[in-house]
Formats: C-alpha cells, sequence, structure tokens
C-alpha cells in the first residue's frame, strides 16, 4: 500500500472537471491534467469541478499514478501525457525520485519537487 507522508500542497482552481481518475496525475497551474512536466504545478490530490480549488502536492512524499513499470527504486522520474509518472529519460525535467518499485497503473510512493525542475543528466 502506498502512503503519504510529509508534504506542501498549493491550490489551483480547476479549469476542468478534476475527476477520481485523475487523482495522483500530474496537474498545472492552470487546473488541467498535466501533458508535461514543465507544465506541472505538482500531483493531483483533490477533486474539483469547474472553478473550484484543487489541493496539488509539490513537494514531500506522495503518491503518483505510473504510466510505465519502474524497477529501481531510486530512479528519477517526469510527468509524461495525461499527467501520468514514467522513468525520466537523459536530458528531461526530473520532478523526483521512485521510493519503490511499481507495475505500470500502480500508484508510485514518490519524493516530488516541483519548486525547480532540474534536468536529469544521467550520470
Amino acid at each position: 500500500m502506498t502512503t503519504e507522508e510529509k508534504f506542501d500542497l498549493t491550490t489551483v482552481q480547476a479549469t476542468q472537471v478534476l475527476t477520481n481518475d485523475m487523482l495522483w496525475k500530474g496537474v498545472t497551474f492552470g487546473g488541467t491534467v498535466a501533458a508535461s512536466p514543465l507544465q506541472c504545478a505538482g500531483i493531483l490530490r483533490t477533486t474539483a469541478g469547474v472553478g473550484q480549488g484543487a489541493s496539488a502536492v509539490y513537494d514531500g512524499i506522495t503518491k503518483l499514478k505510473m504510466g510505465a513499470a519502474i524497477n529501481t527504486a531510486g530512479y528519477p522520474l517526469t510527468i509524461t501525457t495525461s499527467g501520468f509518472g514514467a522513468a525520466a529519460t537523459s536530458g528531461s525535467p526530473s520532478i523526483g525520485r521512485s521510493m519503490t518499485t511499481c507495475a505500470s497503473g500502480d500508484l508510485l510512493k514518490v519524493l516530488v519537487d516541483f519548486k525547480s525542475l532540474p534536468f536529469w543528466s544521467n550520470a
């Protein structure tokens, strides 16, 4: 079971309906599901209707809905289309690191930091 621990939240105003199936995915400052890490405000933690506030984790330990398997704890992560998490590739922005392993579609325990997005150098 994936748990949350210490985290910091921000609020985004939803400009699309943010439903249960969007929870734990990347969300933008504009209140939509993110299509890339550079658009991301954080990981969506609450649902919201259009015009309502939704909470997003921008720093700390939380869950992330994965679009691909992660086989190595500590691996750098990124956000892909539809807000899913995936392994970062060399030269792509990293939103944090995996704390465990998972299969595609699972919730992964992650350490995220959206305050600044460093590019992973694969070094």
